[in-house]
């Protein structure tokens, strides 16, 4: 572990790791061959969180391949699968580990399994109803345009719907010059989305958040009101703003769940009420090299928080700006400083209602656009597929029932 930790320690400023769940990493400790201690600066309240993301590295393995243990695709782990060959964009391969030290309680039928990535919707259906895959688990949930086309496939396939805390926002840049610097134009902004549209009549089900912090998450904050849509406010709002009809550019990546329809249409109804919009959709690498740089004027993705605790999202994309929004909220950041350092569940609990009743009034830096109702598609049979409410799921013990 001292490998892990100690490459964790050189890059803090750099890698998403140590970004995202190792802010307040000190130091570590090798105690004895089989105990291990680390030491934060400050009281962490995620910490566990960070432990369960943090794949351990051999320390012998790393001494002698360093980084391309990522770059060659060199993979080390004590689980029931054996990574075989990554190809990007569209596949991993597995075999079954033949010597996993559980095999007595997991025992596979399944000799091989191959993660396949399919970017285009309707070809993973197809694929699916053809027999070519087992189980579709598309980012975000499958489109809900493509699911009546598994009637004709009931008789072997299962739907599985999941009421999710997965969801979408959009960020805004506060870069200079932005208009979204302006308090004004972002309540303009919000108050100009009829969100119960965009779930109902785009989305095909789902919920309207209330907030960035949504209903299946620790510190949900029921008594907000959220966004209501008020076209007539939004105008009011926007002439009283700086607003002088800049172009606004609403971008999503290809992959997003209906992203391009979100846009189109909340482009729409942000022009009916003064402002100038368009939509742009591009390559998934595309739109997180803009996120990198902070070249953007807004982004749309979607997002879950891992165990439905926003912690981390908070400290990642808004305390330490991974976004490069150039957002800066002084209070709002020692709110989520506070939240971090509080282990009192209770505590903890209000002070995170209290971050999303302050962004509700902020308007910033993030806006929640939906809150997703995520269907997947499993071969009957198909045991061991974990599905989370928060939008992560588990294949490390897939199998097929009476196959063994």
């Amino acid at each position: 572990m001292a490998c892990t930790f100690q490459r964790i320690l050189d890059n803090k400023d750099s890698l998403n790791n140590p970004l995202q769940y190792w802010v307040v990493l000190d130091s570590y400790q090798v105690i004895d061959p089989y105990t291990f201690g680390i030491r934060l600066s400050e009281p962490y309240a995620t910490v566990l969180l960070s432990t369960y993301f943090t794949p351990i590295l051999p320390n012998e393995a790393f001494a002698e391949l360093g980084e391309t243990l990522w770059t060659g695709q060199k993979m080390y782990g004590t689980g029931p699968w054996v990574f075989d060959e990554w190809i990007d964009g569209q596949y991993c391969h597995y075999t079954k580990n033949e010597e996993y030290w559980d095999k007595a309680n997991y025992d596979s039928y399944y000799d091989e399994l191959y993660i396949r990535y399919i970017t285009e919707t309707s070809t993973g259906v197809a694929s699916h109803i053809a027999g070519d895959v087992q189980v579709n688990i598309a980012s975000g949930g499958i489109n809900p345009d493509m699911i009546p086309l598994y009637d004709s496939a009931k008789d072997k396939i299962d739907m599985i719907t999941i009421k999710s805390g997965s969801h979408h926002y959009i960020g805004f840049s506060f870069k200079e010059g932005s208009p979204f610097r302006d308090i004004n134009i972002r309540r303009a902004f919000n108050r100009a989305i009829d969100r119960e549209s965009i779930v109902t009549n785009i989305l095909g089900g789902g919920t309207v958040p209330n907030g960035i912090i949504v209903s299946t998450d620790i510190g949900y904050n029921e008594e907000l009101e959220g966004y209501p849509y008020d076209p007539e406010e939004a105008k009011r709002l926007l002439a009283e703003s700086s607003y002088n009809g800049e172009e606004i550019e609403l971008c999503c990546n290809v992959s997003a769940l209906k992203g391009e329809a979100i846009l189109l249409a909340i482009s729409e109804m942000l022009n009916e009420v003064g402002f100038n919009t368009k939509v742009s959709v591009v390559e998934v690498a595309t739109l997180a090299d803009m996120r990198r740089t902070g070249e953007y004027d807004t982004f749309l993705v979607a997002n879950m928080h891992a165990s439905n605790d926003p912690g981390n999202t908070l400290t990642f994309r808004i305390l330490n700006d991974a976004h490069h929004s150039g957002y800066v909220n002084e209070e709002l950041f020692e709110m989520i400083r506070q939240s971090n350092r509080e282990i009192d569940t209770e505590k903890r609990t209000e002070q995170l209602k209290e971050i999303a009743a302050f962004m509700d009034q902020e308007n910033a830096p993030h806006t929640a656009i939906c809150q997703m109702e995520l269907k997947y598609a499993a071969d009957k049979g198909v045991t061991g597929l974990e599905l989370y409410d928060e939008g992560w799921f588990n294949i490390k013990h897939i199998d097929f029932d009476g196959g063994r």
